[in-house]
């Protein structure tokens, strides 16, 4: 299974290639996801990055969790 990361706090202006950017100096990414509301098509303000093998998990949840992104703080 491959190690996946949650991020929640994201900006609605925040897309998946930029989350992809913030998180690939950790390890190779396999997947990106921000979810949307069915209804409105607006993000749920959080995304699920899923790591390859060799990852530095631990490194991203350390180096991203906190870091505030257009005034908002990012939980991983």
């Amino acid at each position: 299974m491959s190690p996946k990361i949650v991020v929640a706090g994201l900006p609605e202006s925040i897309g998946e290639d930029e989350l992809y950017d913030l998180f690939d100096s950790f390890g190779e990414i396999e997947d990106v996801q921000i979810p949307l509301d069915p209804i409105t098509g607006r993000p749920w303000g959080h995304g699920v990055i899923t790591y390859g093998p060799g990852a530095d998990i631990e490194g991203a949840v350390h180096s991203i969790n906190g870091l505030r992104l257009q005034e908002s703080a990012l939980v991983v």
